[in-house]
């Protein structure tokens, strides 16, 4: 088994409890971004930045995937279509530091 679908394993057999921890905090009202260094960040903020950077890679993986093997691209597009759904919503969530709102790195 090649390393690139090692890691898109290992992602995704990861990504139910990413989720179900993103779950948990989903109705806090509070802002989720704040200035500074990375080491003052609320942790809120800190988890959906790594849950934002997770979603990014994940989805690359997938367009990595499909584009090294075509016959998969239907069966990964409901997956896609769910994490870019997630990644919307993490987004939603309001403004990240360092480049986790808008697919900038």
């Amino acid at each position: 088994m090649d390393e690139g679908r090692r890691r898109l394993l290992a992602l995704v057999a990861g990504a139910p409890m990413l989720g179900a921890a993103l779950a948990a905090c989903g109705t806090d009202p509070r802002p989720k971004a704040a200035p500074g260094p990375r080491a003052s960040l609320d942790a809120d903020v800190k988890l959906r930045w790594r849950a934002v950077r997770g979603e990014q890679t994940l989805l690359a993986l997938h367009a990595a995937t499909v584009a090294a093997h075509p016959g998969l691209a239907a069966r990964l597009q409901p997956l896609t279509a769910h994490h870019e759904e997630h990644l919307a919503a993490l987004r939603a969530d309001g403004p990240l530091p360092y480049g986790g709102g808008d697919g900038a790195a």
